[in-house]
């Protein structure tokens, strides 16, 4: 699959994924074309997923959004990890501005994100990255702190800006 932002393929090299995230606030439309495909679209091969930005506002506007959630699992004797109930163990924070810049014809617009992302199962840090344990010999010398940390943790950072001039 071929993924494109207004018409410019954002592809990862690596394995055909796409390199970007994009905020549903910044999305005017979704395109996706399956079947043949012309010239323009290079290497798809079974598809293209073309995400259409939306322009600057004639007027200034802002919005905003947040979301916290978790997980709660019933049932914690039958595990061999312990769970710890995260109840904004999911975080996303979003604001849009967007306006004119210069004159009607000069807009922008302007979005950041943060999301952060705590799984809900931990396990006890024992050991470093940097540590020099012999484990073929058992021989151990854990530094952890011994802290619970979760299994999974994401943090991301994300943003854009689009600047249109209408002629």
């Amino acid at each position: 699959v071929q993924y494109q932002v207004d018409g410019v393929s954002v592809n990862n090299p690596y394995d055909h994924s796409s390199t970007l995230t994009l905020d549903r606030s910044v999305l005017r439309e979704v395109q996706v074309i399956s079947g043949t495909f012309d010239a323009e679209y290079g290497q798809a091969m079974s598809g293209v997923v073309n995400a259409v930005l939306k322009d600057g506002t004639e007027k200034f506007a802002w919005g905003g959004e947040a979301f916290l959630g978790g997980f709660v699992y019933p049932g914690n004797e039958a595990r061999i990890v312990d769970f710890d109930a995260r109840y904004t163990g999911t975080q996303n924070y979003q604001t849009t501005i967007s306006g004119p810049l210069i004159s009607r014809a000069t807009r922008y617009i302007v979005s950041g994100r943060y999301y952060r992302s705590a799984d809900a199962f931990s396990a006890t840090r024992r050991f470093l990255p940097t540590d020099s344990s012999d484990f073929e010999n058992k021989v151990w010398h854990p530094t952890g702190d011994g802290q619970a940390v979760p299994l999974g943790n994401t943090h991301e950072w994300s943003g854009l800006a689009k600047l249109t001039h209408l002629f």
